[in-house]
């Protein structure tokens, strides 16, 4: 039984390893769903990511969010 998924909720995306951006674009293409992420990129850097980058104006953030993007302030 294949489970259908609309949306999938993502949290504290500022703290991911760069390659948990590379398992959210396959899942969102494979399940075709929308993705509603938030995170408080002013915190401290992800420990031990092979990437140092910040991901707060990224291609791959701005692709899985389909260009859309909210910040509270």
């Amino acid at each position: 039984m294949e489970m259908k998924l609309d949306y999938i909720f993502v949290d504290e995306v500022s703290m991911f390893h760069s390659n948990f951006y590379k398992i959210l674009m396959i899942v969102k293409k494979l399940k075709n769903c929308k993705l509603i992420i938030s995170g408080d990129f002013n915190q401290l850097d992800v420990i031990n990511d092979s990437q140092k980058y910040k991901y707060e104006d990224a291609s791959i953030l701005k692709k899985l969010c389909d260009n859309n993007k909210i910040k509270i302030i």
